[in-house]
């Protein structure tokens, strides 16, 4: 699987066929997502492809595995930040669906959009982990189960509506604004090279990555590990091109 919290859903399958796929046609079905939620994950993995390209009106012309790949990152990268900052475990892949299981996945959930409440990306990512267990129940006719999950799926989805509305009403941002924030980008991305710098000098005296970062994020100006956990993880996607 390329997103070790998805236990179903093939995202490979999903970015090959998304771009013939046609709403409102049963059959063919979209990679091995149950026929009724077709439709509205082919929505949610579009606007995820969208995210993940440069250009927003030719992810498509990417190559389907790199943008699954990069799928699977982006959604790690969220559901990890919504356990570090809601202290919350979230089952993963390798984690059997029982109903134990599903009780921490739904605990997970209610933190998650209850913390992540104005974050759209973060709730779009928790949205698609949990529909990826809904698919999983649904392939095991959990009915009872199915129930329970697709409840805390539309409390999910209605705490994102109202992010999005928010982000719609907010006034577009003032050339003041804008200065500052190109000024504040400039000052991270010196942390950020920092910060690889010091990973190929001294990441040999740590088991991980991960580890490096949780023991040295203050140093790059940054409040959590995962900022530095992504610079350098991008860092060395973009050295193995």
């Amino acid at each position: 699987m390329l997103c070790y919290y998805l236990r179903y859903i093939d995202l490979h399958a999903i970015y090959e066929q998304l771009p013939a796929y046609e709403p409102g046609h049963v059959t063919p079905a979209l990679a091995n997502i149950p026929p009724a939620l077709c439709d509205t994950l082919a929505l949610y993995f579009d606007d995820l492809g969208y995210c993940l390209s440069e250009d927003i009106e030719e992810w498509r012309d990417h190559p389907a595995l790199d943008i699954a790949a990069l799928a699977g990152d982006l959604i790690e990268a969220d559901i990890e930040g919504i356990e570090h900052s809601t202290g919350c475990p979230a089952p993963t892949a390798e984690d059997e669906l029982t109903p134990h299981t599903l009780e921490s996945l739904l605990r997970f959930a209610s933190e998650g959009r209850s913390n992540e409440k104005d974050d759209y990306g973060a709730l779009h990512s928790l949205l698609i982990y949990q529909y990826d267990a809904l698919c999983s129940l649904h392939s095991s006719s959990r009915l009872d189960d199915s129930l329970a999950l697709f409840e805390s799926i539309a409390s999910t989805r209605e705490v994102m509506m109202h992010c999005h509305r928010e982000l719609i009403g907010k006034e577009t941002i003032s050339r003041q604004a804008r200065a500052r924030a190109a000024l504040a980008h400039r000052e991270t991305n010196a942390h950020r090279a920092t910060a690889i710098e010091r990973w190929h000098a001294e990441g040999h005296q740590f088991s991980s990555m991960r580890a490096f970062a949780r023991s040295t994020f203050r140093d790059f100006g940054v409040t959590d590990f995962m900022t530095v956990y992504n610079w350098l993880r991008e860092a060395r996607k973009g050295s193995n091109r």
